[in-house]
């Protein structure tokens, strides 16, 4: 009973955190004030008084079940995991003839779907846990993922069960239904911009002998204007700066024009084909030419994972030059065990990251675009890391179709809030040899210019979170 205790707290506090940073304060204080509890399903039926009362004890299978996709208020919403009623004497609150809640006589009103168990789920990387399968880079495949295989990783499932919970919390209390309208609520959505800058300078051997690869494997697939690569090789290695450093303070140009910012995380360390390709000098010279207010995290290098020695020379380098603590940080390859990982983040001192991505395709790993606190199901605890999931990255904006799904996704989030986390590499932005890309990043901000998205930083989430949760 104190672990089902405990965990139903932490749900709470992540879902508080969540309303007061994308909800106005109309919408906390509706929060704050509900009568909402979270109880075994089998107690539902003893309560006496009118309430929301959220089952926390029905557990899972490891494959979602039931999944349904409703249209309310001209928003789509995605449902799974259905529970049944407790009794047949209990009413259901359907949409299009699909039960969102049920009410009984006495005016309990109980979701219709696991809401608090899909969430735990989530947040405790169940995925993860219920398999020991990895990829080289030590990361969970795509398809050893339940919960992304059943395609519910397209979506915000978090964000559109606390936009339907407020949506009902607001009804309760003014008497106008389940489902009222509840966007003046909504803040505009909240972006996170970063660049993780891998290369720095074009002319290093393993930029050198990628395009010789590239360039081969293209004419052999008949593709002749890879012919071209020794040109690259050439132009990169008397203009080294060209297509990447330079690109940065392009991408940062382009930011201020919007009113936007970013984080840059900074890879350094120990060199090699994962590993850091340039010299130190290239990050110093960097370094010096960014403006104010934008933001510098540690990029894990590849031989950090799990390696505090490895992690703590990379970090007090990065330190040592930018003359400050870095508490901001997303791993490099995405080569982060959500497991084990935050345990090394907590020990040397890292209060923001970026890492839980999907490497194979944007979306919503852990069905949101906002931040949390993990749980750490292991030893029963919080982890003290604010987690901000990596949602969109360049290497799956390069197509038109993938572009009008990143619109559409942002549009969504516009009208449910949320917080997104954007990643564009420098030699993205504009390259020769990837003549797709050029233009993408400007249509990205034109996007989030375009449903008012404002650009937040880590300090500004670690604050708010660290108040709304009570730490």
């Amino acid at each position: 009973m104190i672990e089902i205790n405990q965990i139903s707290q932490y749900v709470k506090e992540q879902i508080r955190v969540h309303i007061g940073i994308c909800y106005k304060k109309d919408a906390l204080d509706c929060f704050d004030q509900a009568s909402l509890i979270f109880v075994p399903f089998n107690d539902i039926e003893s309560l006496t008084s009118p309430c929301i009362a959220i089952p926390n004890d029905i557990k899972n299978q490891s494959e979602p079940n039931d999944i349904t996709r409703l249209n309310i208020n001209d928003t789509n919403y995605t449902f799974y995991n259905k529970i049944e009623r407790p009794s047949n004497s209990w009413e259901e609150i359907c949409i299009d003839g699909v039960a969102v809640w049920y009410r009984n006589n006495i005016g309990v009103i109980m979701p219709a779907w696991n809401h608090f168990h899909n969430i735990v789920d989530l947040f405790s990387f169940r995925a993860e846990r219920d398999t020991k399968l990895r990829d080289k880079h030590q990361r969970l495949n795509f398809k050893d993922n339940p919960f992304l295989i059943a395609g519910l990783g397209e979506v915000p499932v978090f964000n559109e069960f606390i936009n339907i919970l407020l949506a009902c919390l607001s009804g309760k209390k003014s008497g106008i239904g389940f489902f009222p309208d509840i966007s003046e609520w909504v803040r505009p959505l909240k972006i996170v911009l970063s660049h993780d800058c891998d290369v720095l300078l074009g002319n290093d051997k393993y930029s050198q002998i990628g395009r010789v690869w590239r360039g081969i494997i293209g004419i052999l697939k008949g593709n002749f204007y890879n012919l071209t690569f020794p040109l690259w090789m050439l132009y990169n290695f008397f203009n080294p700066r060209k297509f990447y450093m330079n690109n940065v303070y392009a991408m940062i140009d382009m930011e201020r024009q919007f009113g936007f910012t970013s984080i840059l995380y900074i890879l350094n360390g120990v060199g090699g084909r994962y590993g850091f390709r340039n010299n130190l000098s290239a990050v110093k010279e960097l370094l010096e030419n960014i403006p104010e207010n934008w933001e510098i995290g540690l990029h894990y290098n590849y031989d950090t994972l799990l390696d505090d020695v490895s992690f703590l020379r990379q970090k007090n380098e990065l330190q040592a030059i930018i003359g400050q603590e870095v508490f901001l940080g997303r791993a490099h390859y995405l080569k982060f065990d959500p497991l084990k990982s935050y345990y090394q983040l907590e020990t040397h001192g890292i209060r923001f990251d970026e890492s839980l991505g999907m490497p194979h395709i944007n979306g919503f790993k852990v069905g949101m675009a906002g931040v949390f606190y993990p749980f750490l199901n292991q030893d029963k605890k919080v982890s003290s890391v604010l987690t901000l999931p990596l949602q969109f990255w360049d290497s799956h904006l390069n197509s038109e179709a993938k572009i009008a799904n990143f619109e559409k996704s942002i549009e969504h989030l516009s009208k449910i809030g949320g917080v997104v986390s954007v990643l564009f590499h420098p030699g993205k932005f504009y390259n020769i040899e990837d003549p797709k890309m050029d233009g993408v990043y400007y249509r990205v901000l034109k996007t989030l210019q375009r449903v008012q998205a404002k650009s937040v930083s880590p300090n500004y989430l670690i604050q708010q979170a660290s108040y709304l949760s009570g730490k």
